[in-house]
């Protein structure tokens, strides 16, 4: 039996009608999976049947991430050459991951480090140069900074950095140094005025040694860390010190990591 044209229009109609409403269940079917079960997700149209595990992450052979460190000099302070409460450092660096073992790893950093050191003036004064007291006083030490540690991880963990210990050494070179003293002065035939201030910059110090090494220890998770070091040699040459005098060796502070 043979269709009108009229009959053939409308039969196909209802097909491309239904073939919709079929399209439009399994999209629903589909959202369905994704919003109540999480066995009929889909992940990816493109399946990996290579079975190969990447060798780039937190927790795989090869890892690099960068960092930020703020830290503290709490001391010792030596007589003569005491800072304030506020002297520390600020560092950005790369730190790069060679895992060895499920539980052990090969860390390295590379980066920069700023030094500050403010002096006290209401204390005995014996360096730098000499024995001059200025209203404000500080010491700059800018630094190209790198360290080698042993980590040690702890527990089970997925593909993320997990908690770890540092433990290793660290070597600075001190590329720039920098002395900035503050003085009031009091004079009546100062064209400046009875009371004015005078700022001095003095670089290249030649009482700063260049080369600083030292020991250091971390302890962190995924985000955050915080770490301690300690200066091994003396940051002022012995042809300068009296007493063997020295700035603050330990600096402790935290660091915040950057890595997904």
């Amino acid at each position: 039996m043979r269709l009108k044209n009229s009959e053939r229009v409308f039969l196909l109609a209802i097909i491309l009608l239904l073939r919709t409403f079929s399209v439009h269940a399994q999209f629903d079917l589909m959202n369905q999976a994704d919003t109540s079960d999480a066995r009929f997700t889909l992940v990816d149209h493109d399946v990996d049947t290579t079975g190969a595990i990447p060798k780039f992450g937190p927790n795989r052979l090869f890892f690099a991430h960068g960092l930020g460190q703020i830290g503290e000099k709490p001391g010792p302070q030596s007589l003569g050459l005491q800072t304030n409460w506020w002297t520390g450092s600020i560092a950005y660096a790369a730190r790069g991951k060679l895992k060895l073992w499920s539980w052990d790893a090969l860390v390295m950093d590379f980066g920069y480090r700023y030094d500050r050191y403010s002096m006290r003036m209401n204390t005995p004064k014996l360096l730098p140069l000499d024995a001059t007291k200025h209203e404000r006083e500080r010491i700059s030490v800018h630094n190209l900074s790198g360290a080698i540690c042993d980590r040690i991880n702890f527990g089970r963990r997925g593909n993320v950095m997990g908690t770890w210990l540092d433990l290793g050494v660290y070597g600075d070179w001190g590329f720039r140094t920098t002395d900035v003293f503050v003085d009031q002065h009091y004079s009546s035939t100062s064209l400046f005025g009875y009371r004015f201030k005078s700022k001095t910059r003095e670089t290249r110090l030649p009482y700063m040694e260049k080369m600083n090494y030292g020991l250091t220890a971390r302890v962190g998770g995924d985000y955050v860390g915080i770490f301690a070091q300690w200066r091994m040699n003396n940051i002022i040459k012995s042809s300068y010190t009296i007493n063997n005098i020295d700035l603050p060796k330990l600096t402790l502070g935290i660091e915040f990591y950057n890595w997904d």
